[in-house]
């Protein structure tokens, strides 16, 4: 990750950290950060009742968010885009590849896929897809291979098998989905050598909903047709233009993906000690009940889990009642780690605005449903009250959250 440096519509506010609500399984429900907000509505201030003005400044501050993303996510400002969401971009790519070909593409991926990346595949009759684990990925002829960069299931890295696909010497088209890697790992798309790389701005940085980022190698900017046809560019003086929603559109939201890339790269640290944490208390708590997977990177931000002998699934549903928002997976294509039956997971994140304080409510609570104990001390059933009623997908409280947030060049603060 590259040091910030001073861009003209963003701004970097002081450090300022608590105790406040989290998202453990960021996503959908997740709120953008108040940076964040206060980025958007600073630039629609700016540009209210100004049609051409909101144009100017969309530009400017687009440029900037180019700049900014490849300094934290590597490759060149001239190969990033604002996009919209993680899966309506993989679609768009997905047709802009069908025609690229302009033939029935054969396109081999993992067995640890989202429906919402490789359903843009696998549901158009343009495309045969292959699924296969990840070490046999290499081996598997394909046209096309479409991978997650960091899977959602397991929280597994695949930079290892990127890199070996990308250094072939057919140079096969490789598409990742980065939208569990970026804000949780440290991401170099030039490094990983890709032709595509799709995230969401919701996930893991905390922007925008609907709002996301594309990378394209300068080749496919050159050389493949663009998913948009109608209207013009918003910056048609730069190739990357092309590939960019057009038309009438909330511009704003470039300005809070600008502003979570930054806060992310202002203040943002290795999520593998408060990951260490999470796995130490929980296993002092629950000893030989709970498996952690080791195929979980340790660099990330995520412990997925595996209770031995015990259904995942009302665990899950009891922690939803406490308040405490998680991810519960089970795969019935794939074997437990810890023994027979198949893949059952628990899967908790920590994204980076996280404290001490949020891991160890987290494990308080885990282990409390684990053990079936309804809290009877004082102090446990004021830990419960603070946590019933609380939307954990919310954002931080705007008192205590490190930020960074643009506005329009010249804007209000």
């Amino acid at each position: 990750m590259h040091v910030a440096r001073k861009l003209d519509s963003i701004r970097t506010l002081e450090t300022e950290r608590g105790s406040t609500a989290i998202a453990y399984n960021p996503g959908t429900m997740t709120d953008p950060l108040p940076a964040v907000e206060r980025a958007m509505a600073a630039f629609r201030r700016r540009v209210r009742g100004r049609p051409l003005m909101a144009y100017e400044k969309c530009r400017e501050v687009l440029h900037d968010m180019r700049v900014v993303a490849s300094e934290v996510f590597g490759g060149t400002p001239e190969g990033w885009a604002m996009a919209d969401g993680h899966t309506a971009t993989v679609d768009r790519i997905a047709d802009s590849l069908a025609e690229h070909f302009g033939r029935v593409a054969t396109v081999v991926s993992t067995d640890s896929e989202h429906v919402g990346g490789i359903g843009a595949f696998s549901a158009d009759k343009r495309f045969v897809v292959r699924q296969v684990p990840p070490e046999q990925l290499a081996d598997t002829a394909a046209d096309i291979y479409f991978l997650s960069h960091v899977t959602y299931d397991t929280n597994h890295d695949n930079s290892d098998v990127i890199r070996a696909l990308t250094r072939r010497a057919d140079d096969p088209i490789v598409i990742i989905d980065g939208n569990q890697a970026v804000g949780q790992i440290d991401v170099d798309v030039a490094a990983l050598g890709c032709h595509v790389y799709i995230t969401s701005s919701h996930k893991w940085l905390g922007g925008p909903h609907g709002g996301g980022l594309l990378y394209l190698r300068s080749d496919v900017v050159e050389q493949w047709p663009s998913p948009f046809r109608a209207g013009d560019p918003l910056v048609p003086d730069l190739p990357i233009g092309r590939w960019e929603p057009r038309g009438g559109q909330d511009f704003s939201r470039v300005a809070g993906i600008a502003a979570a890339v930054r806060a992310y790269q202002v203040h943002a640290t290795s999520g593998r000690p408060i990951r260490e944490q999470f796995i130490q208390a929980l296993q002092r708590a629950l000893g030989d009940r709970v498996h952690p997977i080791t195929a979980s990177t340790a660099e990330g931000r995520v412990v997925a889990f595996e209770l031995v002998g015990i259904d995942v699934y009302p665990v899950y549903r009891e922690l939803a009642e406490r308040g405490l928002s998680i991810k519960c997976i089970k795969k019935p294509g794939k074997r437990a780690e810890s023994g027979d039956g198949c893949l059952e997971v628990l899967r908790v994140g920590f994204p980076w605005w996280t404290d001490a304080e949020q891991v160890d409510d987290a494990v308080a609570i885990l282990t409390e449903v684990v053990d079936g104990v309804t809290p009877a001390s004082v102090s446990a059933s004021g830990r419960r009250r603070r946590w019933r009623g609380r939307s954990l997908g919310g954002p931080p409280a705007p008192a205590t959250v490190p930020e960074a947030a643009p506005v329009a060049a010249g804007g209000d603060a």
